[in-house]
């Protein structure tokens, strides 16, 4: 499996935008490419919330965002997502409406092979990096998302969604998210730091989609992120 550098990813993550009276909600999707049809990839709960009315910010030129309508990017004036009947994940086809568009999102998607097929947890000992937009940050002034590196702190679990409360397939991990990097990618960049040498693995794998976050009273905090047989599972119906 090839490398592919930090940089490179932050090009095929996007922020997703809609507005609501005076605010907006926000999450995280990323780009990608199956049988060379490109979709955005993101989690259930964060495409319930966006409209033809959204937007998707991308990396531009010198690290500006740009922020493009979803409405030009869909077949008709309609956003029509497929939805994994079980899991946390949605997608929808991009049919960019003009030669503009197409130039400004090619080179930007991820082939759904670098999403790992397994119907297993990560290692306790690989490195994990989330890479998204908490609180919406990230976007303003300079594209620029965040990222918080972690392990998995468990095996798969069975679950109840937040959003649903239906039961799903997770694994967690170590630290929790951030309102905001919900549908982000938890990927194995397999870049990572032993004292003072720099390391390469296996290759970049994307292990899973974040969910988000469960708490209880006592103010503890788990994420939790959709494994990535999901993905495969539902580009299976295209």
């Amino acid at each position: 499996m090839a490398i592919i550098p930090i940089e490179q990813i932050s090009r095929m993550v996007v922020n997703l935008r809609e507005p609501i009276a005076d605010s907006e909600k926000v999450g995280t999707g990323t780009l990608v490419v199956y049988n060379e049809r490109p979709f955005v990839l993101t989690a259930h709960h964060v495409a319930e919330d966006t409209s033809i009315n959204g937007t998707i910010v991308i990396k531009g030129d010198g690290d500006l965002p740009i922020s493009i309508p979803i409405r030009s990017l869909v077949e008709n004036q309609q956003l029509k997502w497929a939805v994994h009947p079980e899991a946390d994940i949605a997608v929808f086809e991009i049919f960019p409406q003009n030669n503009t568009l197409m130039s400004l999102l090619q080179g930007r998607f991820l082939p759904i092979d670098f999403f790992f097929n397994n119907k297993s947890a990560p290692s306790r000992n690989i490195h994990l990096t989330s890479i998204g937009f908490p609180l919406g940050l990230g976007v303003h002034g300079h594209f620029s998302p965040l990222m918080f590196e972690s392990r998995a702190s468990s095996g798969l679990l069975s679950l109840p969604r937040a959003d649903t409360q239906s039961l799903q397939t997770f694994f967690a991990l170590e630290n929790p998210s951030v309102g905001g990097y919900s549908g982000c990618p938890v990927v194995d960049t397999s870049i990572y730091a032993a004292g003072s040498m720099v390391t390469s693995g296996g290759g970049t794998c994307f292990y899973g989609i974040m969910h988000g976050t469960i708490s209880d009273n006592t103010g503890g905090k788990i994420a939790m992120v959709t494994p990535s047989f999901y993905v495969h599972e539902l580009f299976a119906n295209f």
